[in-house]
């Protein structure tokens, strides 16, 4: 069963850009957050953020991952921020001995300024 069987060409290919334009965006913002809280981020897997302060699981969004992955996560001990809750990034970089506003303010810059050279 295909998406093709059920919605036009037209409604396919504008999920399948919005997909992987939202994938790209989840990416570019978990690697500058990772970068400012000086982080790392190991190549496989949901790519957790790794400091000195614990592992983050850093999503787009609350439903990013279904219960049995919620935890998964958690018994590993990674701590999920939200990274479209304002509040979760500023304690997430606060907690990181950085200034909430200043940071959130400075990555969310970052990001848009990447994001507007992206084509998906």
């Amino acid at each position: 069963m295909n998406y093709e069987d059920f919605f036009d060409e037209d409604e396919v290919m504008t999920y399948k850009r919005v997909k992987r334009g939202t994938m790209i965006l989840a990416r570019v913002a978990r690697d500058i957050a990772a970068d400012m809280v000086q982080g790392t981020i190991y190549g496989s897997g949901k790519e957790f953020v790794h400091t000195t302060q614990g592992m983050f699981r850093l999503a787009m969004a609350e439903n990013s991952d279904n219960s049995t992955e919620q935890i998964a996560h958690t018994e590993m001990g990674a701590v999920t921020i939200i990274m479209g809750s304002r509040y979760q990034m500023r304690q997430f970089f606060k907690g990181h001995g950085l200034n909430s506003t200043r940071a959130y303010n400075e990555w969310y810059r970052r990001v848009q300024q990447v994001m507007s050279g992206v084509t998906v």
